[in-house]
């Protein structure tokens, strides 16, 4: 089965939204340019084992930061 690049790129962005992140400010977080953080977001391509682990690392830090300020 293959991925469904829409589907992730759909998923990242709904998150970045949803933390009130910036589509050039989690492109800087990852490393990527911004016009290719849009193309993941749109599932113009597919998503890098680097990119994701960032991702995942990026989500993380947040998750965490939100559990431990949480009011």
């Amino acid at each position: 089965m293959n991925p469904d690049y829409k589907e992730i790129g759909k998923n990242i962005r709904l998150m970045r939204i949803r933390h009130g992140i910036s589509q050039s400010e989690l492109a800087q977080r990852l490393d990527v340019s911004q016009t290719h953080m849009s193309n993941l977001e749109h599932g113009r391509v597919s998503v890098s084992l680097r990119v994701l682990l960032r991702l995942a690392h990026f989500c993380l830090a947040v998750f965490y930061r939100d559990m431990l300020y949480r009011k």
